[in-house]
């Protein structure tokens, strides 16, 4: 269970490398990136949180649910880490120049 987010974010990391690669000077800003991969962070949180409405305490879940929470987190975390890592090193090369 440890390696499924490794996975996913190698995979969607390499689908979204070869988006931004593509769309080149077409992409999204930064801060739009950062907006949408915020949302799918809390989509995750939304699942996990959904699942204590549907089912009792005692309930045994299918661990595909934390599969798609682990989706669902990995794919904000790849709009996310890349960009913020990108804003802060301008940030700081703009400050201290």
């Amino acid at each position: 269970m440890q390696t499924i987010p490794a996975v996913f974010a190698v995979i969607i990391g390499s689908i979204l490398t070869a988006v931004w690669t593509k769309l080149g000077k077409k992409q999204p800003y930064g801060t739009t990136k950062m907006g949408i991969g915020t949302i799918f962070w809390g989509f995750g949180a939304l699942i996990i949180a959904l699942l204590y409405v549907i089912y009792p305490g005692d309930a045994k879940v299918s661990a595909w649910w934390i599969v798609l929470f682990y989706a669902i987190l990995m794919l904000g975390e790849g709009f996310t880490c890349p960009i913020g890592y990108s804003i802060t090193a301008v940030a700081k090369h703009r400050r201290h120049s």
